[in-house]
């Protein structure tokens, strides 16, 4: 009897358990371990999910930050789009002495933490999360710790809504980092932890490694503190203070006696604007203060890696376009001297930025603010933020202004609508408000107004979009962009509308929106298959310790900013794909990559060192490239010559150096030359005229064609050479005329993808992307490179099929703010 009843236990019990690993098979096994990776697939470094690539698509989850509404404004869209990956923010106990992670572990931090988590997986089973970890010192540090404080000269503190601590305090960031360790630690304990992408430690008054001043030039930290690790970076550096007083010709008796140098001893020269490379205080300061800030990253990123090493960690950096926007010092004081250190941590995976606003706007070309070429040479992959609104966007703050957005247009004709803004906002005039629920309610709005409005005009030059097919055009190029130029992700952060005074779930909120997300999402799952290694012909060449060796001074940076920052519109529009780098990296070029250009501009290169003046001889100056040369490049060398004859013995046209200023732009006077009779008119002027520089550096070579001159000396400072195999340019500055880009080009063999400019290229194996701009329109015609001739080739985002004609030609028409991908119809 009793072996009967055992049997029929044994046989229940068994039943049981294959019943639920039929049906629940999860109970049954072990959670999936996974592993996150940055690994090259198809010609590019591509995030890997264990074994699968993958191209992040991330939307970020700003709503999720209050437990209440986690993902309330997010989840509905993620539904729509197919997209369930969240950027989120957490923050941790900030540690007090001798804290260990079991004293805090239950902290109402971390229970809040979990909130969060387990609304958003409520809302969402398929979710993923990239975290950003916040480490703002808390509110009461100010009065704690004024000495910690970041200063100017006269000890006042930058206004900042979290305490502006000083970079140089070792007491914050061995605290931050004992934080950033034990929430890591915290969430990789999770049981979502094998939904946990990866960590971004982050800091700053944005959040990206930045500071605030009470100085519009944010020169220097003048803290105590900081003060105190400037001597020791020195003294580490010199050992002996003799050896400091005999390079710097200084009578310190000591390093304590050291000073940060003043605000007018960096901005208080107005000589030549190249300068010398003898070591001065002020550009030790500017080495010291780049390699503190990489020190710190990689210090926190350290911490995450060390807890979770299976997962990514990146950070925000290399902002090197929009802190050109600053001039030299702009450049000089946001880590991109120490580029090379953040660079080759192994402890970081990625960097992110967002697009250059200024050229967001739908009639300019789509960049993001890294050197994404450099970044990859270093092994680590780009994330971009998507900080461009849609026209749905709102903002609260500006209800009862002028409307610049269209919404408002909308809000005018639809009284409930502007009474609900309203309301929501009474007594609370541009505050921030979260309303998870409000895109949501609004939507039916939305497609009432979309049928029955006419949006209003917006500036071409604005960030946001101005009506749906510009919204649309603008996800479909950045997407395209991520996919050809090409890069690791995209995490979309005017996803919802609780940013910047925006309602809650707004800016996407739209059925056409969303499924143009959807479109995108299935894009990237396509393209992890294609080879997408860049064909770009173009390369430019930026330093990043030129700007070391310049004079700034406060009106100054201007010309900087000419040549770097407003020459990238042009280079956006004039019909082939390019690819942006340092020069102190051109050595880390593979020789596919060094096959592939045919066009390199040299746009900074103020000094150049033997060893890279030897490489560049070697590698570019041979099968016919063109090489242009912006205005000083190669003035300074490690060696005690300087001057116009160094820049000659460079650029290989002979340059004699004048006293007198120069502007640094000129007007065309030979208009018959190939590089000029395609666009040029008598006089036609270009750069940057307004700025003047010294010294004066004209071309006086007889073997030179002269092709343009300054204003007002009416000096030859544009010209061109043809050497042995291969042929020099040297010009004064950009932005250049489209015209010259496309002459520059076709002249060193090279390929335009477009028949006419105003037309954003991207090119890889695989595909072509070519994005026309809100004033090009008309017939198209793309020039596709010679080995489709004859063939057929697929539109992306259309389904249509082109035959390509024996010249590589494929004819259609735009409308303008429309994203064509081109796919070989094999793929």
């Amino acid at each position: 009897m009793s072996i009967t009843i055992k049997k029929t236990k044994s046989i229940i019990m068994y039943g049981m358990v294959l019943f639920l690993l039929l049906f629940f098979p999860a109970l049954g096994t072990a959670a999936e371990e996974v592993t996150w990776t940055v690994q090259r697939n198809n010609g590019v470094l591509t995030v890997f999910r264990n074994e699968k690539p993958v191209i992040l698509n991330i939307l970020y989850n700003n709503d999720a930050d209050k437990v209440e509404m986690s993902g309330e404004a997010m989840v509905p869209i993620a539904r729509e789009t197919g997209i369930h990956v969240y950027m989120m923010q957490a923050t941790f106990p900030w540690p007090g002495d001798n804290q260990t992670y079991d004293s805090v572990v239950n902290s109402s931090i971390y229970t809040r933490l979990d909130a969060r988590i387990n609304k958003l997986f409520e809302m969402d089973p398929d979710a993923h999360i990239l975290w950003r970890i916040a480490f703002w010192a808390p509110q009461d540090w100010r009065e704690k710790y004024p000495d910690q404080m970041h200063q100017d000269e006269n000890g006042k503190l930058p206004e900042s809504y979290f305490p502006p601590v000083s970079y140089g305090s070792d007491m914050y960031f061995e605290k931050a980092a004992i934080g950033v360790n034990q929430v890591v630690r915290y969430l990789e304990s999770s049981k979502y932890q094998d939904r946990f992408i990866g960590y971004t430690p982050m800091t700053g008054y944005t959040g990206e490694w930045n500071r605030k001043s009470t100085s519009p030039s944010r020169i220097a930290d003048y803290s105590l503190v900081n003060q105190q690790r400037f001597r020791e970076y020195l003294k580490n550096k010199y050992v002996d203070v003799a050896e400091l007083n005999r390079q710097l010709q200084l009578q310190l008796k000591s390093f304590d006696e050291v000073r940060i140098p003043s605000e007018d001893q960096f901005l208080g020269q107005d000589g030549d604007f190249v300068g010398s490379v003898e070591p001065c205080l002020s550009r030790l300061y500017l080495r010291y203060d780049n390699h503190r800030v990489a020190y710190l990253i990689k210090k926190l990123c350290h911490e995450a890696k060390l807890v979770a090493p299976k997962k990514l960690v990146g950070t925000t950096f290399g902002y090197w376009y929009a802190e050109a926007q600053g001039g030299i010092l702009g450049l000089a004081l946001n880590m991109h001297l120490a580029f090379d250190e953040v660079a080759s941590s192994p402890d970081l995976d990625f960097f992110l930025s967002p697009p250059i606003y200024w050229l967001a706007g739908p009639d300019e070309p789509h960049r993001y603010h890294t050197l994404t070429k450099s970044q990859e040479l270093y092994g680590k992959v780009y994330i971009a933020e998507s900080d461009q609104p849609t026209h749905l966007l709102l903002r609260l703050d500006e209800v009862e202004s002028v409307p610049i957005l269209w919404t408002y247009k909308m809000a005018e004709s639809n009284k409930n609508l502007l009474d609900l803004y309203r309301q929501r906002d009474k007594g609370k005039s541009k505050k921030r408000q979260y309303g998870a629920d409000l895109g949501k309610d609004f939507r039916p709005l939305f497609v009432k107004a979309e049928l029955d409005q006419q949006p209003v005009r917006i500036n071409p030059s604005s960030r946001v979009a101005g009506n749906m097919a510009q919204s649309i055009g603008n996800i479909y190029r950045q997407a395209m962009g991520l996919v050809a130029q090409p890069l690791a992700g995209m995490w979309w952060w005017d996803m919802e509308g609780c940013v910047r005074g925006s309602t809650g779930g707004v800016a996407y909120n739209h059925p056409q929106i969303t499924h143009a997300m959807s479109r995108v999402q299935e894009l990237l799952k396509q393209a992890t298959q294609w080879n997408r290694t860049s064909q770009a012909q173009v390369l430019v060449v930026h330093s990043r310790d030129s700007v070391l060796y310049t004079a700034e001074s406060r009106k100054g940076w201007k010309a900087f900013r000419s040549s770097i920052v407003d020459h990238l519109s042009p280079l956006g529009k004039f019909g082939a794909p390019y690819q942006d780098i340092y020069l102190e990296d051109l050595e880390r070029l593979p020789q596919e990559d060094i096959n592939k250009a045919r066009l390199v501009l040299f746009v900074d290169a103020y000094y150049v060192p033997s060893k890279t003046r030897a490489w560049i001889k070697t590698h570019f100056k041979n099968q016919g490239r063109v090489l242009v040369w912006f205005y000083g490049s190669g003035f300074l060398q490690d060696s005690p010559d300087r001057g116009a004859q160094v820049c000659s013995d460079l650029i290989g046209i002979q340059l004699k150096q004048m006293t007198h200023e120069q502007a640094l732009g000129c007007q065309v006077t030979n208009t018959q030359h190939v590089l000029t009779s395609s666009w040029s008119t008598e006089n036609q002027a270009f750069g940057d005229a307004q700025y003047m520089v010294k010294p004066s550096l004209i071309v006086t070579d007889p073997q030179a064609t002269i092709l343009g001159v300054s204003a007002p000396n009416n000096e030859p400072v544009f010209a061109s050479k043809q050497m042995s195999d291969w042929t020099s340019v040297y010009l004064p500055g950009g932005p250049l005329p489209v015209g010259l880009l496309r002459s520059l080009l076709t002249q060193a063999g090279g390929h335009l993808y477009t028949d006419r400019p105003g037309m954003q290229v991207w090119a890889t194996e695989d595909c072509i992307g070519v994005y026309s701009l809100t004033s090009t329109k008309g017939t198209l015609s793309i020039n596709l490179p010679q080995e489709f001739a004859g063939q057929s080739i697929k539109e992306w985002f259309s389904g249509r099929v082109f035959p390509v004609n024996q010249k590589g030609g494929i004819e259609t028409s735009t409308t303008g703010d429309e994203a064509f991908l081109f796919i070989r119809t094999d793929r």
